[in-house]
């Protein structure tokens, strides 16, 4: 019975002893993510939140890599279904990442990843935006990593709360700024080993096919 209450208990306490994460950008305010032609991004696009391993060459991965999956690899997100990582609470938005969701007008942002468990990741870590013009980032054909040496972009102190915002940014490793705005960069779409090995056979059952009509 008294593991049971225990148990309980903590169950109840946890959710106010943890970390929060709000994301906030407004045009005019704080900023906006825009696309690379400077045009809001639609409602629905990603917004990661979450910290890159910048050990050896990672840096000049983010800088230079237009392969999801490879820098994926180095990147630990906020939220995102990942035990102690925290979830979403932002309108229009039952996912599990932040969104651009038309907050007062169009291209805007806020939301907030509550419920961060202490040591997900170390207190001071460096959190950034990884944004996306598409619902899917794996099929984006544009994005931006950015973050920002202002204490806000830290994980705080457990517990505590941080605001970030694009306003703030003034590290960019791919994208770029327009006042307090942040742009995406085009990158070139990386095909799936999968699709791509089923490109490569329709390629040779066409170049067959014409051997054998000659």
């Amino acid at each position: 019975m008294k593991a049971v209450t225990l148990a309980f208990f903590i169950a109840t306490i946890s959710p106010i002893f943890s970390q929060t994460v709000t994301v906030s950008g407004v045009e005019g305010f704080t900023g906006q993510f825009r696309d690379s032609n400077n045009e809001p991004l639609p409602f629905g696009s990603v917004v990661r939140v979450g910290a890159f391993d910048l050990s050896g060459d990672n840096a000049a991965t983010l800088q230079n890599s237009d392969n999801f999956q490879e820098i994926d690899a180095l990147f630990t997100p906020l939220a995102e279904s990942e035990v102690g990582s925290g979830s979403i609470v932002q309108a229009s938005n039952t996912g599990d990442t932040i969104i651009v969701n038309d907050f007062i007008g169009e291209g805007n942002t806020l939301g907030q990843i509550e419920g961060i468990a202490a040591g997900y990741l170390p207190i001071d870590t460096q959190l950034f935006f990884w944004v996306f013009n598409a619902s899917d980032p794996a099929l984006a054909t544009e994005w931006a990593i950015a973050t920002s040496d202002s204490a806000s972009f830290e994980l705080p102190a457990f517990p505590g709360s941080t605001t970030l915002t694009p306003e703030d940014v003034n590290i960019i490793f791919r994208g770029s700024q327009d006042g307090a705005n942040v742009l995406l960069a085009p990158i070139e779409v990386i095909p799936e080993p999968s699709s791509f090995l089923l490109t490569s056979i329709g390629l040779s059952l066409l170049i067959g096919r014409r051997r054998r009509a000659c």
